[in-house]
C-alpha cells in the first residue's frame, strides 16, 4: 500500500510530545506559600493595635494572617484621654516564611507642677526647670528624687514614682524663720498672735478646695475614660459638670490662698 497524506499526519501525530496536565486541570497549586508571623509588644501593655486600619487585638498580640508587603502600623496608648501619653505610628515589612517580634514603648511625658508655682526643680546638682515643668519621661529615672526650692518656701522632696498619670503635684511650705523682728510678716509673734483665726479660716479653705478640685478633676477623668470605652452621651454631660466643678474649686483654692498671703503682708 501507497502511504498517503493522511498517513503521514497520523504519524506526525503520533510523534508530538504529549501535554502534561496536573490533576484538576489547572495550575498545580499543592504548593503551600510560607505563613509569616508577627508578635507585637509595648511598654506599657494592653495598647490597641490596628494594622492598615484594621483593629487586631491588644498588646501583646500575634499576628499571622499578614500578607507578604509593607502595612501601615498604629498602636493607641491604653490611657488614650492623658494628654502627657502618645501613640505609635510606624509601619512593618512582612516577607514569607518571616517570624519577628517587635518591642514599642510609647512616647510620654512628665508633668510637674508646685503650689505655688514659680519652684526651682533640681535633681541631685541639675536644675531642671522652673515649675510647671513638663519634661520627658524617660529623663527622670525610676527611684529618682526631686528637690522643689522658691524663695519663702521650704525647699521640699518629691518622688516621681508617685505621680497620677504622669502628673506631680508638690505643695511648698511656707517658711517661718524664728527670731525676725516683730513688724516682720513672717514673724510668729505679729501674725500667729493677732490674727490666728482668718489665717487658719483661710488655710483651711485652702486644703478643702484643693483636695476637692483635685477629686472632681479625677472623676472627670474616669467619666471621659468610660466615654471612650462605652460612647454614651450621659458621660460627657458628666464630665462637664465634674469638670466645672473641679474649676470652681481651683478658683477657691487660688482666692483662697491669696488671701493668705495678703494676711501674712499686712500683719
Amino acid at each position: 500500500m501507497r502511504p498517503t497524506r493522511k498517513h503521514a499526519l497520523v504519524l506526525l501525530l503520533l510523534l508530538l510530545p504529549l501535554p502534561s496536565f496536573s490533576r484538576g486541570g489547572g495550575e498545580d497549586t499543592t504548593r503551600s506559600v510560607p505563613r509569616s508571623a508577627i508578635t507585637i509588644q509595648t511598654v506599657p501593655d494592653s495598647g490597641q493595635v490596628y494594622i492598615d486600619d484594621v483593629r487586631v487585638g491588644a498588646t501583646p498580640v500575634s499576628v499571622d494572617t499578614l500578607q507578604p508587603g509593607v502595612h501601615r502600623l498604629l498602636i493607641v496608648h491604653p490611657d488614650p484621654a492623658n494628654w502627657l501619653t502618645g501613640n505609635i505610628h510606624d509601619s512593618l515589612e512582612v516577607t514569607a516564611g518571616q517570624s519577628r517580634a517587635y518591642r514599642f514603648v510609647f512616647p510620654s511625658k512628665f508633668s510637674i507642677e508646685s503650689v505655688p508655682s514659680g519652684a526651682d526643680v533640681w535633681r541631685g546638682n541639675d536644675l531642671l526647670g522652673v515649675t510647671p515643668l513638663v519634661l520627658p519621661e524617660d529623663s527622670l529615672p525610676a527611684g529618682s528624687t526631686l528637690l522643689l526650692r522658691r524663695e519663702g518656701f521650704r525647699q521640699t522632696a518629691a518622688s516621681p514614682d508617685t505621680a497620677r498619670r504622669g502628673s506631680l503635684m508638690v505643695t511648698l511650705p511656707r517658711e517661718w524663720t524664728a527670731g525676725e523682728p516683730d513688724d516682720s510678716p513672717f514673724a510668729t509673734s505679729s501674725v500667729l498672735k493677732r490674727s490666728p483665726v482668718r489665717l487658719y479660716l483661710s488655710g483651711a479653705a485652702t486644703v478643702i478646695a484643693g483636695t476637692l478640685a483635685a477629686y472632681l478633676k479625677i472623676k472627670a477623668d474616669d467619666r471621659q475614660d468610660t466615654y471612650l470605652l462605652t460612647g454614651s452621651p450621659a458621660l460627657i454631660a458628666e464630665r462637664n459638670r465634674l469638670d466645672t466643678g473641679a474649676a470652681i474649686s481651683l478658683a477657691v483654692t487660688q482666692v483662697s490662698f491669696s488671701l493668705i498671703a495678703y494676711f501674712l503682708l499686712n500683719e
